[in-house]
């Protein structure tokens, strides 16, 4: 690769004018062409080392399908001689960080305006790996990202740290990032514009000025200051740039936020949920629940897609957890009365019973024997007609038998609740007389694992992170990592809690149980009548949805884990979420009363800090565990630029009609 100079002509087609800058895979330079003399355009000659230059093409091919206002647009790859040149769109302005301290109703427009430019860069299975004031264009109001050559798609997604080499600016990279062997993902990016505007009303990186080694001690050992100019975005900017991958929001949440502030409407509250495919981890209050009793026996299926020579399966997709903390499983008085369902949805009959796992045949989940000469009687799994065939699969996996099996005993005293919260979450608290600790697990798809990942084999990745209070296992497979099992493990009370070992056992069980294509699944329903065999996307009527979300086409909906969550999206900033979800001692609160379809709800207004939430009862009784009541709640939530009696109203039209077709 030899010297290029102003003046040079590139494939006939470009002339050079000035070096726009460098990155990790080229040289950039402003060019005009010389058939079109007022086009001016911004090439990139791609390094040839390795193969470099391969995965620079390849990734320029799919920057070339990010079609945004805030995102520098890629419209072709010429070739001259041995070298390729990338051909982007030249971006008039002024860097970002170069305009100096700007004032927080800018910086919170420029910050909606790339959040939201990076969600369809991340649409696209892109990572933009270098978010930092020099890469940000302004003019007339208006930011854009630039990429000057080390954007890497979400499967390649190299590390960050290999030994003393650092891949990143000092002062913008995540401190994730400089763990050796630490793979680049999402939330980085999430960090690395929350420091870009950290520096644009400061003035100052999140972590002072200095030398590249003393931003990066101080990455990793110091705390983020504390902004003083920030205003209303001290409490974005702050999650933005949590040390811990895990707390920080989605982009979905940032945009929102930044434009309410941008628009002068203050701080939204930490929103309900992810919005699309992104989750939000349920963390709940810490509880004790009773013994676990396991019931029925293990079964499998098959975690890649049915086996070929299986049962045929009944159809679903898919829903993220939902976090109490921000979704509003709020902490009511107990003595609060119940809420009754006065209508009880019917339960689905089981189909035939698929082939015991090597579990079964020994006597089910929890390594019990059959001492007698009779063959163990083998219960049928729950079938979910009303689903896809991807999301009956998810439904049909069970989270507390994939923490069940002995992985744990070996910690101490494990009590089991399987009902708290979302149905794809289950939670194992373990004593061992000096100390309380609980063990989550939470299943979901479309996830981004957090720590370094090791290849189990099999098309499974086993991801581990340590955060002290804390530790994480999380299990990656199916096609593109499609899913994720996720296992935390927390001290509620005392200390010395082996965390990890305990994190660690259930994951190494779950790997070897998906590897072998054994997953557990269910055999009986949570509640008799329980709503777990539903979806909620096709719940409401499309002229309910029309009307609530102020459209006359629908798209959508949005898809979570086993499609017991869906969302869609409207005209005037409307959000419509419907989700199912559980709470021990349900009590309404502060609400309206309503009889929809023959079922109570309550109208809850802003319990969810914004929009307006309406809460149908859809079913009620025992906890399994024998530890109280468990409501089964279908949570319709939907937010907009309206009022919220206008919301109010929207929402309750579409829990009538979701209700109706319970």
């Amino acid at each position: 690769m030899g010297r290029v100079s102003a003046g040079d002509e590139i494939a006939g087609r470009y002339r050079l004018v000035q070096p726009l800058g460098s990155g990790g895979q080229g040289e950039v330079w402003e060019a005009t062409s010389l058939t079109v003399s007022t086009l001016r355009v911004a090439l990139k000659r791609v390094h040839q080392e390795d193969d470099g230059a391969r995965r620079a093409l390849e990734e320029a091919e799919k920057l070339a399908r990010v079609r945004h206002a805030n995102v520098v647009s890629v419209h072709d790859v010429v070739a001259d001689g041995d070298d390729h040149w990338i051909v982007m769109g030249y971006v008039a302005g002024e860097p970002l960080g170069q305009l100096g301290k700007i004032t927080v109703e800018d910086a919170a427009a420029y910050g909606a305006q790339l959040a939201d430019g990076l969600i369809a860069v991340h649409a696209q299975d892109l990572l933009h790996r270098d978010v930092t004031p020099a890469n940000v264009i302004v003019a007339d109001g208006v930011a854009t990202l630039i990429d000057f050559g080390i954007a890497h798609s979400v499967a390649d997604a190299d590390t960050a740290t290999s030994g003393a080499r650092v891949t990143g600016t000092p002062g913008y990279l995540a401190p994730e990032m400089l763990v050796p062997d630490t793979q680049y993902r999402r939330p980085a990016d999430v960090f690395g514009l929350g420091a870009t505007l950290y520096r644009a009303l400061e003035g100052t990186s999140p972590f002072g000025e200095g030398s590249d080694a003393q931003l990066f001690a101080r990455t990793e050992r110091d705390d983020v200051r504390q902004p003083r100019r920030a205003g209303a975005m001290s409490g974005v900017l702050m999650r933005m740039l949590d040390k811990n991958p895990r707390g920080r929001p989605a982009l979905e949440a940032v945009r929102d936020e930044l434009r309410s502030i941008a628009g002068g409407n203050g701080p939204l509250p930490p929103p309900p949920g992810p919005k699309g495919g992104r989750r939000t981890r349920v963390l709940v209050a810490a509880a004790c629940a009773a013994v676990l009793v396991v019931a029925g026996a293990l079964y499998s299926w098959n975690a890649f897609g049915p086996p070929s020579d299986g049962p045929d399966q009944a159809e679903g997709t898919e829903a993220p957890a939902a976090d109490p903390s921000r979704t509003g499983l709020d902490a009511q008085p107990k003595s609060t009365p119940q809420a009754k369902a006065t209508a009880t949805p019917e339960a689905t009959e089981p189909e035939p019973t698929p082939t015991p796992t090597p579990d079964e045949k020994a006597g089910g989940s929890d390594g019990g024997g059959n001492d007698g000469g009779e063959p163990p009687v083998v219960a049928a799994p729950i079938q979910f007609p009303d689903k896809s065939a991807d999301a009956a699969r998810e439904a049909s996996w069970d989270p507390c038998k994939l923490l069940g099996g002995g992985a744990l005993d070996r910690f101490g005293t494990s009590r089991t609740d399987s009902d708290r919260d979302v149905f794809q979450m289950c939670t194992v608290t373990v004593s061992n007389g000096s100390s309380l600790s609980e063990v989550e697990l939470t299943m979901f798809t479309g996830e981004d694992p957090d720590g370094s990942g090791s290849d189990q084999g099999g098309g499974v990745t086993l991801y581990s992170s340590d955060g002290g209070a804390e530790c994480s296992r999380d299990v990656v497979f199916g096609a593109g990592g499609r899913y994720t099992l996720s296992f935390e493990a927390k001290q509620v009370e005392g200390s010395g809690a082996d965390l990890c070992g305990m994190a660690g056992s259930v994951a190494d069980r779950a790997v070897s149980l998906v590897k072998a294509d054994e997953i557990p699944v269910r055999t009986a329903l949570p509640l008799p009548g329980s709503v777990i065999t539903r979806s909620t996307c096709p719940l409401p009527s499309d002229d309910a949805l029309r009307a609530a979300l102020g459209v006359d086409d629908l798209v959508g909906p949005g898809r979570e884990f086993a499609e017991w969550d869906c969302n869609w999206d409207g005209d005037e900033g409307r959000y419509l979420r419907i989700m199912f979800q559980r709470d021990e001692g349900y009590a309404p609160g502060e609400s309206t009363e309503h009889s929809l379809s023959g079922y109570t709800a309550y109208e809850r207004g802003d319990a969810w800090e914004e929009g307006c939430l309406v809460d149908v009862v859809a079913q009620e009784g025992a906890s399994p565990e024998g530890d109280g009541t468990v409501t089964e709640l279908l949570r319709v939530h939907l937010t907009g630029e309206s009022d919220q009696d206008t919301l109010c109203d929207a929402a309750v039209a579409v829990a009538r009609s979701a209700a109706a077709a319970l």
